[in-house]
């Protein structure tokens, strides 16, 4: 808009480009050890980025410790994750024997369904081993994730 001088303004009352102006005139100030190209350059990136001074590297970072849940919730994955920890544990909770006759399928409604290869293997885990190998499951991954265990054949 222009004023009663002819000049344009803001809204705040002060001309059209002197922010501009006064940039470039901080980066002169700040320009008397560069060389020409790395003046160039500072101008360059001064006028792309809207401020003489570069973006923090570190500001809104985060850990991957806090980002892999988000995502992982976000995508409606989070009993296939659970699973997925399950299987890399699976040989250290039930032993190498059991282990190989067996592994977690999945997690439905905080149910640990486990595939069994034999019948007659089935019979023993679930029979005699299932209340040693849940207290050892809830120990790991808390009574919260895990309520209880079933066995397939």
């Amino acid at each position: 808009m222009g004023n009663e001088n002819g000049k344009n303004e803001t809204d705040r009352g002060e001309p059209q480009g002197g922010g501009r102006r006064r940039r470039v005139r901080r980066l002169r100030e700040q320009a008397v050890r560069m060389t020409r190209l790395q003046w160039q350059r500072a101008a360059v990136l001064t006028e792309w980025r809207g401020t003489a001074e570069a973006p923090s590297a570190t500001k809104n970072v985060r850990g991957m410790q806090e980002l892999v849940p988000e995502i992982i919730d976000a995508l409606g994955l989070q009993e296939r994750y659970e699973t997925a920890e399950m299987e890399v544990v699976w040989r250290e909770l039930v032993g190498e024997f059991n282990a190989g006759l067996s592994r977690p399928v999945r997690i439905e409604r905080r149910v640990l369904i486990i595939q069994i290869v034999q019948a007659t293997a089935l019979y023993h885990i679930e029979r005699t081993l299932k209340p040693e190998l849940l207290k050892k499951i809830q120990a790991r991954f808390g009574e919260e994730r895990i309520r209880d265990i079933r066995f397939v054949g």
